[in-house]
């Protein structure tokens, strides 16, 4: 049989007596062998190129006036960041990353803390007492 320059063969003999597959593969392409499992790790996209170049990728942080917020409710109350952490469900990891101004902001976690200390800490009037006008 002849094959082009650039086509390996490969050739497979089963457990079987007398079964024998004979597999050609195109070296040109870019896809694995049918029978291969294509080991990609090594392969760096072309998307993981730019994200390499990329400098202002970052996530936002709580600022440091929301955190001294926080602080200074959790303080008024008399609670330690522990005692905080668990009326909120949450790990005292969180609130203390939150009052350090290097917690990354959700939501769900702010209104809880809202809701706890009754400051404002999203939108207009940050730092105002949670509640508003009676109607």
């Amino acid at each position: 049989m002849l094959l082009p320059s650039d086509t390996v063969v490969f050739y497979y003999q089963s457990c079987t007596p007398h079964t024998h597959t004979l597999h050609t593969h195109h070296s040109h392409t870019n896809y694995p062998s049918v029978h291969a499992g294509g080991n990609m790790q090594h392969k760096m996209e072309l998307n993981a190129v730019h994200l390499e170049d990329a400098d202002d990728l970052h996530h936002k942080h709580v600022s440091l006036d929301v955190g001294h917020l926080i602080m200074k409710g959790r303080n008024d109350k008399g609670w330690t960041q522990k005692e905080l952490s668990t009326k909120i469900n949450e790990k005292p990891h969180t609130i203390q990353e939150y009052e350090a101004g290097k917690g990354i902001p959700n939501q769900a976690i702010l209104a809880k803390i809202e809701r706890q200390i009754g400051i404002k800490l999203r939108g207009k009037n940050i730092g105002q007492p949670l509640g508003g006008p009676k109607k």
